[in-house]
């Protein structure tokens, strides 16, 4: 289960902050991409997580590999934030991201499989149908992150402030919402 929510349904949740980030990229607006991506995560982290906590008052992830871990994990949420202590994010910054992010998915699906923890047989039919819904999700969530990031630039503008801030908050809880 803990794998299950850490890579599929952290993964889906993500979506509406990426393609708004992606939108910004589009738009070749940076403050957007990182604004909204940033401010996801803060509102998933401390807002989410938090509320978890109270309502349950212990979390614990039973993940073998998460288990083995968790500096790493630790490591690759809070590397973003010290590549960014000189302000901007390179593009060499984003290789190394996105390579740490592949190896330990990789890392990942085949401590879990060794495990003989992961299902090892799909049915046809439950692809087809999870597909087909994935499919029309992430169709309604292209329409509405457009409309979503185009609101936000909008608020900015009307209330003269910078995009950044319009997205770290209005994006970002506008994307962080299908987590609720």
């Amino acid at each position: 289960d803990s794998f299950l929510g850490l890579f599929v349904v952290g993964t889906a949740v993500s979506i509406p902050a990426i393609l708004s980030s992606l939108n910004g990229i589009l738009l070749s607006d940076a403050e957007i991409t990182l604004g909204s991506i940033l401010g996801a995560n803060l509102l998933t982290i401390g807002l989410l997580v938090g509320i978890s906590g109270f309502k349950y008052k212990t979390l614990s992830l039973k993940s073998i590999v998460f288990s083995r871990s968790l500096f790493l994990v630790w490591g690759l949420i809070v590397l973003p934030l010290i590549m960014l202590f000189d302000g901007t994010l390179s593009r060499v910054d984003g290789i190394i991201l996105l390579v740490l992010f592949f190896l330990y998915l990789i890392y990942a699906w085949r401590a879990e499989y060794a495990s003989g923890r992961l299902n090892k047989y799909i049915s046809m039919k439950s692809i087809l149908k999870v597909g087909l819904t994935f499919v029309f999700a992430l169709a309604a969530l292209l329409w509405s992150r457009r409309w979503l990031v185009f609101s936000s630039s909008v608020i900015a503008n009307e209330f003269q402030i910078p995009t950044y801030f319009a997205a770290i908050t209005v994006i970002a809880i506008g994307s962080t919402l299908p987590s609720f």
